[in-house]
């Protein structure tokens, strides 16, 4: 059954709505000309003692009950929507969030052959240039 307060689902941003209420929200509300278990009960009274007056009472009342249910569904339609639409925005944040990942894995081979041969070409010249650099020392004009 659950409390009330874990019959909840979280939005990808972090907010949270609620997609449940209790049968006593429901059926047994607190106003009597909503409440269906007193309206079912008095209708059913009136049936066996076949007073016809307390039958249209019922009926009558019954009016608001249904619109009361119909409030209860509508709240039932607000929840799935939230859930369509959380379920949407989680899936554009799972995209973009792999957009991300992929932009910092995935090297550009074009690009990194390029700067790879670069630094190569780079650290040939440097040996080489290294190489024509006279070795001689102080030592070798005292001789």
């Amino acid at each position: 059954m659950g409390s009330a307060s874990t019959r909840v689902v979280q939005f990808p941003d972090g907010d949270t709505f609620p997609v449940a209420l209790t049968a006593q929200t429901i059926f047994d509300s607190s106003n009597p000309a909503t409440n269906v278990f007193s309206t079912i009960t008095s209708l059913m009274a009136a049936l066996n003692n076949n007073n016809d007056t307390a039958i249209q009472t019922a009926v009558a009342g019954s009016d608001q009950v249904s619109a009361h249910l119909n409030t209860q569904l509508a709240f039932y339609g607000n929840a799935q929507d939230n859930i369509a639409q959380a379920t949407t925005d989680n899936q554009s944040l799972q995209t973009q969030l792999q957009t991300q990942i992929s932009d910092l894995q995935d090297a550009d081979v074009t690009s990194s052959i390029t700067e790879l041969t670069q630094a190569q070409t780079q650290q040939q010249a440097a040996l080489e240039s290294e190489a024509l650099i006279p070795r001689t020392t102080l030592f070798d004009f005292l001789r």
